[in-house]
């Protein structure tokens, strides 16, 4: 019998896939959860064969998840669920990984079950593929979270993010888009081509066209967007700015 975590904030989403995979008679669940916060925990004590881990949750991602799990001595199987069409889909289809489109399919889950027992065969291999994949895969896009969507975007589409109270909005070469994420948030999403030169802004880096000197010691980056936009350097992160790139203005 294979052991399975389900971790969804969807409880509907939840109980179908807990319902279909008791119908299989050959997976137990072990535990369900709304999110992956207590998800390392939970593996620890329970040791499942797979955990059934969505993409698309508030918080912890399904893919933040995927690679602290994969820190684990013995890691366990993971399956994505997502909620896009079979073309976004298919940037998860990666050799070692798998998926489960929602709503779920009684049909594929089968097909499933049978590529997680060929991968509890040779966990080894399975880990270190899946890490290889998740590697390449984040390095080149991330998910964002909007009001009534969630958008796949490459990292070099981003030029801006700006804070907007709670949550911050992102601005891309033509447009901007109101995220769900709060800038510390999308501060650990956008790593090394971006830079934080103010509380309230994260840049593009490859996207900074001019670098503008004020009076004082202050300096405006001007953005190689549409609207070239402009973006101020905090106080406190200009002796960072500088250092960076070599200033001495």
């Amino acid at each position: 019998m294979i052991r399975a975590i389900i971790v969804d904030d969807e409880e509907l989403a939840r109980k179908e896939l807990d319902f279909l995979l008791k119908e299989t008679k050959e997976v137990e669940v072990v535990a369900e959860l709304d999110s992956a916060e207590e998800l390392f925990e939970v593996v620890e004590r329970t040791k499942p064969d797979v955990v059934f881990l969505d993409i698309e949750m508030y918080g912890l991602s399904g893919l933040d998840a995927a690679f602290e799990l994969l820190k684990m001595p013995q890691p366990p199987i993971i399956v994505f669920a997502t909620a896009y069409d079979q073309y976004a889909v298919k940037a998860f289809e990666l050799n070692a990984l798998d998926y489960l489109l929602k709503p779920f399919s009684f049909e594929r889950l089968k097909l499933c079950i049978e590529r997680i027992k060929r991968a509890l065969e040779n966990r080894g291999l399975y880990t270190k593929k899946l890490l290889e994949n998740l590697r390449v895969f984040t390095n080149k896009k991330v998910l964002i979270h909007t009001e009534d969507k969630i958008l796949l975007l490459n990292k070099e589409e981003i030029y801006i993010a700006e804070a907007q109270g709670r949550y911050a909005r992102i601005k891309l070469k033509n447009k901007w888009i109101a995220s769900r994420h709060s800038l510390s948030d999308l501060e650990k999403i956008l790593t090394e081509e971006f830079l934080k030169v103010h509380k309230s802004y994260i840049v593009n880096v490859e996207h900074i066209k001019e670098i503008i000197p004020l009076f004082g010691g202050s300096i405006i980056l001007r953005m190689a967007d549409d609207n070239a936009t402009e973006v101020p350097v905090g106080r406190t992160f200009l002796k960072g700015f500088k250092e960076k790139f070599g200033l001495r203005i």
